[in-house]
């Protein structure tokens, strides 16, 4: 190999992947095999004396549509959004069911999330106004404004970060200077799902 062929290989192997467009990223993220993704989230409010922590899971159905998170600490509950509705269940077993009009702050946040994991550019584009970066070497950030100003007033930004087809952070700034951090942890495949407990 001729000393120009070998400095064009070595050219061509130390460049920077090209960027995936925000589609893109999202059509990665839409074919990943898993549904299920365990989070641990802190959440720091002025109405709390200090940082609350959860742990659960975020559970995607593709064929419903339907997105639930369960919290499984510090005590359990299952919120679920539906294309129409919100689905709150506590360990008392009690559902409660409610529009999404009713929480729009929520049915944005978990709406948005959902469009991420189904791939859908379109839904969140129509909620929020979007802008998506990446570093070259996969890592990526997406940050999401809500375009109307009634929602904006409660819920300011949605950030995700990730790195390939892979989101491994989701901050959220509420109305209220309310701030959630959900971090994605590791699966653990042998662990049964925690049922709902008697908790109220």
């Amino acid at each position: 190999m001729s000393f120009l062929s070998r400095l064009l290989v070595f050219i061509l192997l130390a460049s920077p992947a090209a960027a995936a467009t925000l589609p893109e990223r999202l059509a990665g993220l839409a074919a990943q095999p898993e549904r299920e993704l365990h989070y641990e989230e802190t959440r720091e409010s002025a109405l709390l004396k200090r940082p609350v922590t959860y742990r659960g899971r975020l559970a995607w159905d593709p064929d419903s549509g339907h997105l639930t998170k369960w919290v499984d600490e510090p005590r359990t509950a299952r919120l679920t959004i539906t294309p129409t509705h919100l689905e709150a269940a506590t360990g008392t077993g009690r559902i409660r069911r409610m529009p999404l009009e009713r929480r729009p702050e929520l049915a944005a946040l978990l709406g948005g999330i959902r469009a991420l994991l189904a791939g859908d550019a379109a839904a969140l584009e129509d909620t929020f106004d979007t802008d998506y970066r990446e570093d070259g070497e996969g890592a990526w950030l997406l940050r999401l404004a809500p375009r109307a100003a009634d929602l904006a007033a409660r819920l300011s930004l949605l950030e995700i970060r990730g790195k390939g087809n892979h989101v491994s952070l989701i901050d959220t700034l509420l109305g209220g200077g309310e701030h959630q951090r959900m971090r994605m942890v590791p699966q653990d495949h042998d662990a049964p799902p925690t049922p709902l407990d008697d908790a109220p």
